[in-house]
């Protein structure tokens, strides 16, 4: 098993600043069965954390309990240093925004205003900021040309572009007000098409590239994590069983442990900083 950063943030500096969202031995039960146990985790601004491991591992679960939807049975999370149980939901967003698995709206509104929905959190923000932060969403998840369609007629790819670009405000506001942001997002490629997924973890890759922001993503694309994630975290059985860069996470040990499958792990024939996973 891969050695957790236990109280140090992945950039291997401490969190003495307190700007991580960070959990400590976190165990946390659902429907009378335990999901996760012991799990330690720290995600600091200015990194991408890819979350993977097997159906029914806990990465929603803990996705969730990050977001401050779950509380702990034992252990606890921290946002900034303070206990998310003592934030009240407008505290949490105006520090952290999440994309679930199931976001839909059956409301008839437009894109751009799907869009900016994500400052809602923010009463204070000019209309005039919010539009600036809904154009640049729409022109990084490529809606633009689609703002004024209503959201109920989009497919489901241009459906889950325009929650990300509400998503992406929310963090832009975020950014503005805090100073720091944190994504939590949970499996937001699933219905988007190759070009799309690339160009989308691209964008999250900018975000983190200025420091202020921070990226929990659960994926299931063993490649995509491996070639845009500055560190990966594999659950398997409610437990973290490696974290760390993809070259320490991506072993063939460690997902046969997790999947129950043999792998192979070569490196990338184009790129020798990649590795490539093969069933």
């Amino acid at each position: 098993m891969v050695q957790q950063r236990g109280e140090f943030a992945a950039n291997g500096q401490d969190d003495a600043n307190g700007l991580t969202i960070q959990s400590s031995h976190l165990t946390l039960d659902r429907e009378r069965r335990t999901v996760l146990r012991d799990v330690s985790l720290t995600i600091a601004p200015g990194e991408l954390v890819g979350l993977l491991g097997p159906n029914g591992a806990g990465k929603s679960t803990l996705l969730a309990a990050f977001a401050g939807e779950l509380s702990p049975a034992q252990g606890v999370i921290k946002l900034d240093a303070i206990d998310l149980a003592k934030r009240s939901a407008l505290d949490l967003a105006q520090h952290r925004a999440v994309v679930t698995q199931q976001s839909s709206l059956s409301f008839d509104l437009s894109v751009l205003e799907v869009a900016q929905m994500g400052a809602y959190p923010f009463s204070q923000a000019h209309p005039e900021q919010v539009e600036q932060w809904s154009q640049r969403a729409l022109t990084l998840t490529e809606l633009s040309s689609l703002q004024e369609s209503l959201y109920t007629t989009l497919s489901g790819g241009e459906q889950q572009r325009a929650q990300l670009a509400r998503t992406l405000v929310q963090c832009f506001a975020i950014e503005h007000y805090q100073g720091v942001a944190y994504l939590l997002l949970d499996e937001p490629l699933a219905n988007l098409d190759p070009r799309h997924q690339i160009q989308f973890m691209q964008v999250l890759k900018q975000l983190v590239g200025t420091a202020r922001v921070g990226v929990l993503i659960v994926m299931h694309d063993l490649n995509v994590a491996a070639r845009h994630c500055d560190r990966l975290v594999l659950l398997s059985d409610g437990r973290v069983l490696a974290q760390g860069v993809s070259s320490e996470v991506l072993t063939p040990e460690a997902l046969k442990q997790a999947f129950g499958l043999d792998w192979s792990v070569i490196t990338h024939p184009k790129d020798a900083n990649r590795l490539l996973v093969l069933t």
